[in-house]
């Protein structure tokens, strides 16, 4: 898993590090190529393996800590993630792990001071945002289901004008289907016979003539809209 975890820029010279290095510089003896090394090399090796190790156990807190600051293992598996033995991680100073003597291990403050939620409360969050995704993917079938059933169409794409040829795509079948016109105004019958539609305005009406449907709407003289319809390309915006 990727990710970063804040580390303290302090550390690298923490007083109650140093004592812990140099308690361990009395237990230890350190050599390389046959020659001993001298107390600062040893301090500052067992300083950066005790940085190591609290690192390691940080990133492992950012995972898997749970509200309160407790890690769910016991003390004694801290050295395989720490890569330290048990006798060195008793020296560390109790502010930063404490043994509950239950299971289970805590890091004082650690969500704290870095800002980390615990992962009980990210998974309880998870949970409930899944929920809510899926009551809401719910109502949209079952709003979709009650439109399949009724026939109904999108209300945006009424068709208003006898010139409209838009289609729609025809619920639960996956066909288009030109969109119906509007209902024409029937003649009241005298003899109660079923009364024939009255014809549609626009299908009736003398169709006119280019030059004077662009007067009537433009104003313009038939010669200008003439010449206009002559040479589009050079009237267009």
């Amino acid at each position: 898993m990727g990710g970063y975890i804040k580390f303290d820029k302090d550390l690298h010279d923490d007083p109650r590090l140093l004592n812990v290095a140099a308690k361990l510089r009395a237990n230890l003896d350190v050599t390389c190529t046959g020659q001993p090394w001298g107390d600062a090399e040893t301090i500052d090796l067992i300083y950066n393996a005790l940085l190591g190790g609290m690192s390691l156990l940080w990133t492992y807190g950012d995972i898997h800590i749970l509200t309160g600051d407790i890690l769910p293992i016991p003390y004694t598996v801290l050295p395989k993630i720490m890569r330290l033995p048990l006798w060195i991680i008793d020296l560390v100073p109790r502010e930063w792990i404490r043994d509950m003597g239950d299971g289970t291990v805590t890091l004082p403050m650690y969500c704290n001071k870095n800002n980390v939620t615990p992962r009980d409360k990210r998974k309880a969050k998870q949970v409930a945002m899944r929920e809510k995704w899926r009551e809401k993917k719910s109502r949209q079938r079952s709003k979709k289901r009650k439109g399949d059933s009724k026939g109904d169409m999108p209300g945006d794409i009424a068709r208003d004008m006898p010139g409209d040829t838009r289609e729609y795509l025809v619920p639960g079948t996956g066909t288009l289907s030109p969109i119906p016109g509007p209902v024409p105004k029937t003649a009241t019958a005298t003899n109660g016979a079923s009364p024939a539609p009255a014809p549609h305005a626009a299908a009736t009406a003398p169709r006119k003539s280019f030059d004077e449907e662009f007067r009537q709407r433009f104003g313009y003289t038939p010669d200008r809209a003439s010449a206009m319809r002559s040479k589009p390309d050079r009237w267009k915006g």
